[in-house]
Order: structure tokens, then C-alpha cells, then sequence
């Protein structure tokens, strides 16, 4: 079973809220799959898509930094997004 994503993940660089959103849903598939496989006694075919899940955490750590950086201005223009990314941040 392969965990990757159809999609090529977003390059690096200022995603916005929208593309933050669709990276944390991505990242957030990504490992439940994982742990389908884990759960399923499987970890072998865990490691075909460890690049992927690598260069999908580092650019959502540069991408939620960046968010942080400007999130009051975010949050004053675009409360509908961040509402929305708070909904896939909390478990």
C-alpha cells in the first residue's frame, strides 16, 4: 500500500492560509495512513514515503512559522481561514 499523495506537494515559499490548510490536511492524511499501517502490522511499506512526510514537515514548520509571524494580521483579514486551520490544528 503506498501512502502517497496523488498531488505533488506545494513547492517552498508563502502558501497563505489556504495552501497552509491544504498542506495540514495533506500532512495530517500522510501520517493517519501511517498508523493504519502500523495498526495493521505493516511498518515495511512505511518506508517508501519517508521522503515525502519529511519534506512535507519541513515546509509546514517553515509555513506555520511564517503564519505566526503574521497571524494578528491574518486573523484581522482572514478570520474565516484561520478559523478554519484552527479546526485541523485541534485533535
Amino acid at each position: 500500500m503506498s501512502l502517497a499523495l496523488r498531488q505533488p506537494a506545494p513547492a517552498a515559499g508563502n502558501l497563505g492560509l489556504d495552501g497552509l490548510i491544504m498542506l495540514t490536511e495533506r500532512l495530517t492524511a500522510l501520517l493517519s495512513a501511517e498508523n493504519q499501517l502500523l495498526a495493521s502490522r505493516r511498518p515495511a511499506e512505511l518506508a517508501g514515503n519517508q521522503e515525502e512526510k519529511h519534506r512535507l514537515t519541513a515546509l509546514y514548520a517553515r509555513e506555520m512559522a511564517s503564519f505566526k509571524s503574521k497571524a494578528a494580521e491574518f486573523k484581522a483579514n482572514q478570520p474565516g481561514l484561520v478559523q478554519r486551520l484552527q479546526r485541523r490544528l485541534d485533535p
